[in-house]
């Protein structure tokens, strides 16, 4: 679940050193919304800003990604709920 804090926009770099983690890790997952428009705009030179970083695992993914965040300051907002679509929310601190 979202916080109410106010929310400050970033542009893909803010979030590099978190996917980094998540190369390292060996996880594959794609990044979609606000942040893949960001990046794509960034390619042309321009610059499009977002408040969070949607990424798409698969289920199996997700649930080893759930239980590895935890161990690396990424705090777990909320989990997937049953018959639900897998979803879920962390925090990572992003980098200004």
């Amino acid at each position: 679940m979202p916080s109410n804090r106010t929310k400050t926009p970033h542009d893909i770099g803010a979030f590099v050193e978190f996917l980094r983690q998540l190369i390292d890790e060996g996880f594959e997952f794609t990044v979609i919304g606000g942040m893949a428009v960001s990046s794509y705009a960034r390619l042309l030179g321009d610059e499009v800003l977002s408040v969070d970083l949607d990424i798409y695992v698969t289920t199996a993914t997700l649930a080893e990604l759930l239980d590895w965040a935890p161990y690396h300051d990424i705090r777990v907002v909320k989990r997937p709920q049953p018959r639900n679509i897998p979803v879920a929310f962390l925090e990572v601190a992003a980098k200004e």
